[in-house]
């Protein structure tokens, strides 16, 4: 669940990865943003909660990118599966 990502991963280091651990969940697309061609962040929420998904041309594993995500609207329902890191300001994303 997303609570249960974020209370076990809340004491993760900025701008770190943990690249050997595959997690799985899924929420409500809240919001959409895409950053250039290859990188597209969604608002991911469930159970009061609320996590960043930050999508990598580089790590995706099915499909075309673009295609994938131009499908993706607000208010769908997704599951992800990926990495847990946070960023430079310290903000948790798988």
């Amino acid at each position: 669940s997303i609570p249960g990502l974020i209370e076990k991963y809340k004491d993760l280091p900025a701008e770190t990865h943990e690249e050997g651990t595959v997690v799985t969940i899924a929420g409500r697309v809240k919001n959409k943003r895409a950053q250039g061609a290859s990188l597209v962040f969604y608002d991911l929420v469930a159970d009061g909660s609320r996590i960043q998904i930050m999508c990598q041309a580089q790590f995706h594993e099915v499909g075309d990118f673009k295609e994938a995500h131009s499908n993706i609207n607000r208010g769908d329902i997704i599951g992800v599966r990926g990495f847990v890191g946070k960023s430079k300001k310290g903000e948790l994303s798988i």
